[in-house]
């Protein structure tokens, strides 16, 4: 293997691992919010299931903002 293959594995699993630690902190934030009834956490988590790349891409865009102050408010030190 060249120099540039092994730049690309490793430029690969920095990608895919950090994919798949949105998703778990994605699927984290479906599940700890009481704000979201059961029909949309099945819609979500069907959706993140179904098309992974944009389900991922659609939850940030349209739940991001909720969940990063949900993130914050746990943090709180107080």
């Amino acid at each position: 293997m060249t120099l540039w293959e092994w730049f690309g594995i490793a430029i690969l699993a920095v990608v895919l691992g950090s994919y798949l630690l949105m998703l778990v902190a994605i699927f984290a934030d479906i599940f700890r919010d009481h704000e979201l009834g059961g029909l949309g956490k099945a819609a979500w988590v069907l959706g993140l299931v179904l098309f992974p790349v944009l389900g991922a891409l659609v939850y940030l865009i349209a739940r991001g903002d909720s969940m990063g102050r949900r993130q914050a408010s746990r943090h709180v030190v107080g």
